[in-house]
């Protein structure tokens, strides 16, 4: 295998230019520049710019986000794109690059405003494929939002991610999966009794759509500060999963066209099918959601799929024993309940995640 051949350049004072770029890797020569700080003000009107964007610095090195911009003719609303905030939530990520070759290929138009994706937030996680921000300090970014500008070293890289990208939005999308050994529904999570937001988030058309707020959350911290915000749950981590991606680009084309960056939105065929297959149902809107747990640990069997609707008392799950012999049924709430994720590892403590419900 050939060496990776990387090429520097410097970044200039008014932070346009590169400061590193060209990757040689045998399928062709990109350079990226580097900069500083993200003002949309100052992005190239009416192209497609890929750029990484200064978080903090090493002893040795920068620890760099990648993002996309496009900057229309026309003034309007800046709309954010984030995913990845944990590490190995990834289907996120082609959603994002869809949206942005479909601009660069002319196929979307934007009449105003800007859209900024950021397929990767959390840089070392999603290098090292796990959720929180490292290996030694177990951290999770998304409960550290907006993070502290003289604390730990993810408070700092959160404070980084909040200032630096995240307040320079009018709206953000935060794209996310579920964890490590559990399988998520294409679902929402918005401030429903914001009339704005709660709007955005039903033209995501998700499988379901919850009510609820997170402290210390990208979202939660985005909207006190008056940023319009939703979560998207898009299924399970670590994989790419096409029709769950094809029904999120779907959604946000919805949205920004909505807000009015955009002509209406006309499904591809595709497209459409992905959304008949995930959705037959229609969208179940839910005013809050939890998990029913185990009593006893054993070998867990879920008898339920994401985005099931389940009935009062329905027989969910089952623990049984390392021999196969039943030791607790697990039963839903005494109310109408939909399923919006499952935990799919099998081997479960007393105590275990069993359903998530809303």
């Amino acid at each position: 295998m050939a060496p990776v051949k990387i090429t520097e350049t410097h970044m200039d004072s008014r932070n346009q230019g590169p400061q590193n770029g060209g990757i040689d890797n045998g399928l062709g020569s990109y350079t990226y520049p580097v900069y500083k700080n993200l003002d949309p003000s100052t992005l190239t009107e009416g192209k497609v710019v890929k750029f990484n964007l200064v978080l903090t610095a090493n002893a040795l090195e920068t620890v760099n986000v990648p993002v996309l911009a496009y900057r229309s003719r026309k003034a309007g609303p800046t709309v954010g794109i984030t995913c990845a905030i944990h590490g190995n939530e990834i289907n996120g990520i082609p959603v994002i690059q869809k949206l942005f070759e479909d601009i660069n290929n002319n196929s979307l138009e934007l009449l105003s405003g800007t859209v900024i994706g950021v397929p990767v937030v959390n840089v070392p996680g999603f290098l090292a494929s796990i959720r929180q921000f490292d290996d030694e300090s177990k951290q999770d970014l998304n409960r550290l939002m907006p993070g502290k500008q003289t604390g730990a070293a993810p408070e700092q890289y959160a404070h980084a991610i909040f200032n630096k990208i995240v307040s320079s939005f009018d709206y953000v999308i935060d794209l996310h999966t579920a964890s490590a050994g559990r399988q998520n529904s294409l679902y929402v999570r918005a401030d429903m009794s914001h009339p704005t937001i709660g709007g955005l988030a039903r033209l995501m058309q998700p499988q379901v759509l919850v009510h609820i707020a997170t402290k210390g959350s990208l979202r939660g911290c985005a909207q006190s500060q008056g940023i319009h915000a939703l979560t998207v749950e898009i299924g399970n981590p670590s994989v790419f999963q096409p029709n769950f991606i094809n029904a999120t680009y779907a959604g946000i084309r919805r949205v920004i066209a909505s807000i009015g960056l955009t002509s209406e939105y006309e499904p591809t065929p595709s497209i459409i099918e992905s959304i008949r297959k995930i959705t037959p149902e229609g969208t179940a809107v839910c005013t809050r959601s939890f998990w029913v747990y185990s009593k006893l640990g054993g070998i867990l069997k879920v008898f339920k799929k994401p985005a099931e609707r389940v009935h009062p008392r329905e027989l969910i799950g089952e623990i049984q024993t390392i021999f196969g012999d039943p030791v607790e049924k697990i039963y839903a709430p005494d109310f109408e309940t939909v399923v919006v994720g499952i935990e799919a590892n099998p081997v479960a403590k007393s105590g275990n995640r069993v359903v998530s419900v809303s």
